[in-house]
């Protein structure tokens, strides 16, 4: 199995705390709206969960 680089966990790891802030405000825009739109940039899975655990 393949681990994933620090910077790229690193990067993942921010992109995914991102896209959380991103989807919180739209939903709270959009709270009246009951019928939300799929999300069209699903969050990264991170593969290599283990291979970070020294950077917490």
């Amino acid at each position: 199995m393949s681990k994933l680089s620090l910077v790229e966990s690193e990067y993942l790891t921010s992109y995914n705390r991102q896209r959380a802030k991103e989807l919180k405000e739209k939903q709270g825009q959009s709270l009246q709206n009951h019928q939300a739109e799929a999300d069209p940039k699903p969050f990264v899975d991170l593969v290599g969960q283990d291979s970070i655990e020294h950077i917490k």
